[in-house]
């Protein structure tokens, strides 16, 4: 599998800059790289989130109302 070019533009500021020469492209694919895994592991949590909401989410049929109030909130964080 060859390897193919594309080109991105960043602002001034962008800490890619901050890189030395030669090593900004090596960086930012580091960077894409790492986002994409965390991309798949913030997927896996989500799913792991509604699987506790289908199921009525921690603390239920328990008498303590208050944490399932605070899974909802906690839950709205990652509504989209």
């Amino acid at each position: 599998m060859g390897e193919k070019r594309l080109t991105v533009t960043f602002p001034a500021g962008h800490p890619v800059w901050s890189c030395p020469r030669g090593r900004q492209s090596v960086k930012v694919r580091e960077w894409v790289d790492t986002a994409l895994g965390l991309a798949d592991i913030l997927e896996g949590i989500r799913a792991e989130l509604q699987a506790l909401r289908n199921s009525g989410g921690p603390g239920a049929g328990s008498e303590s109302a208050g944490r399932c109030d605070d899974f909802s909130e906690f839950m709205r964080a990652f509504d989209g």
